[in-house]
């Protein structure tokens, strides 16, 4: 799973390619270099299941998010379903989209995917029933997404709100949605990773890969999930010096790497990071030349589990939403 291997056949998406230039930002030069950082999210090369190593039945509730807007812009990224009963909620990076974009895009939210090809073909079906199809009902953004803001010229969070979560529903509602609940857990524990040292994790998405160039200059839009395996770091100053963190968001906030040519790209952000088999992280931003050896930045669920836990109470108390949604 390196950037610099022999390249793979890829499908390549000439939108997704134009859509990148429009979620990257340059920040401000400083002493460590000038910065670009990629607001949709990473992954490594390889467009086949046995490069990956990744199906669906092992990550049942990773989600594949396709926004089309209404100029016939595409963007991706990725989610994860943390709620099944009372109703379809799915965990994923704010920037992704709001509610203002839902209503004036065409969102489409799928699980279960082992390939793209399958969406079209498998989904909702009763031979296939652990792929599904979502409409997307409602976003809730983190209330602090965007306000207050560090830098004022920024266009990505630095503060360490860059969450919010989906109200969906099933297109098909006559094939039950099962997940076991073990795969809906998010860590809610700071010291979960340990920070006595650099800890392996790993990545899951529909991100980007690179097609065997290690500073990610030819990229292209990839037809299965992949993964790759990061490190941990145990000092996050890098990430907060490189990136001009805001004071006092360190512990939203966590610094993963590896060695050059494995990382996370575009595409990938919202999309989980297990320590073992326990998601404590999603992906949100990092250097704009996926794979470059610069370290990216990803939150910590445990800092935003609280107000998961809340606002996932406000969505099943209200008796008059989830009553339409059983009709």
């Amino acid at each position: 799973m390196r950037s610099n291997t022999v390249p793979f056949p890829v499908v390549l998406l000439v939108a997704l390619l134009a859509c990148q230039a429009l979620f990257t930002a340059v920040l401000a030069q400083n002493e460590t270099a000038s910065v670009s950082i990629v607001t949709m999210g990473y992954t490594p090369v390889g467009d086949t299941l046995a490069d990956t190593g990744v199906k669906a039945k092992d990550y049942p509730n990773v989600a594949l998010i396709s926004i089309k807007t209404k100029t016939g812009q595409t963007t991706t990224c990725t989610g994860l379903i943390i709620q099944v009963d009372k109703v379809p909620v799915l965990l994923t990076a704010a920037h992704c989209a709001s509610d203002s974009t839902r209503k004036n895009s065409a969102i489409s939210v799928v699980i279960g995917l082992d390939t793209e090809s399958q969406f079209s073909t498998m989904c909702d079906t009763k031979d296939f029933p652990t792929c599904r199809k979502f409409k997307t009902l409602k976003i809730i953004q983190h209330p602090m997404y965007g306000h207050p803001k560090c830098d004022p010229q920024g266009t990505v969070d630095t503060m360490g709100y860059d969450v919010a979560l989906w109200v969906l529903t099933p297109k098909n509602k006559n094939i039950p949605l099962k997940i076991d609940s073990k795969y809906l857990r998010i860590n809610d524990k700071t010291s979960v990773p340990p920070s006595s040292s650099d800890v392996p994790i790993t990545a899951i998405g529909w991100g980007q890969i690179n097609v065997g160039n290690a500073q990610m200059m030819k990229a292209a839009a990839t037809s299965f999930v992949h993964k790759t395996d990061l490190t941990l770091r145990k000092d996050p100053s890098e990430c907060e010096k490189l990136y001009k963190l805001c004071p006092g968001s360190g512990p939203r906030f966590a610094c993963v790497s590896n060695k050059a040519g494995d990382s996370t790209c575009n595409g990938d952000s919202g999309g989980p990071l297990y320590y073992k088999d326990l998601v404590w992280a999603i992906t949100s931003f990092g250097s704009s030349k996926c794979g470059d050896g610069k370290p990216g930045v990803v939150l910590r669920t445990s800092g935003f589990y609280h107000w998961v836990q809340v606002t996932l109470k406000e969505i099943n108390s209200d008796k008059e939403f989830l009553a339409s949604q059983k009709a």
